[in-house]
């Protein structure tokens, strides 16, 4: 897991780019399928990545919600990438 932190990110900016090993399934309905909000494309903000980092990332999009910068931290946001991770179709848009 990679996860970019942005230059503003003390002043009040929340995480949202998380970069994860391209071959992430979970079952589903008896099925093995790619979670929502995961994108494989070439075009995503993985590419730079890739090359900044020698490895195939893809793109999983969880923006942290209900962002409060005096309480809620990098902590918090692993604990929602966690959440959406343990069961991604439950989660609300």
């Amino acid at each position: 897991m990679l996860i970019i932190v942005p230059e503003s990110y003390g002043y009040g900016e929340p995480l949202k780019d998380l970069f994860v090993d391209p071959d992430l399934k979970i079952r589903h309905k008896g099925r093995v399928v790619d979670i929502p909000h995961y994108f494989p494309d070439m075009d995503s903000p993985a590419q730079r990545f890739q090359e900044q980092y020698g490895k195939n990332w893809r793109y999983l999009c969880v923006h942290q919600r209900r962002w409060n910068p005096k309480r809620d931290s990098i902590l918090s946001y692993l604990t929602q990438v966690y959440t959406y991770l343990s069961d991604p179709f439950r989660w609300e848009d």
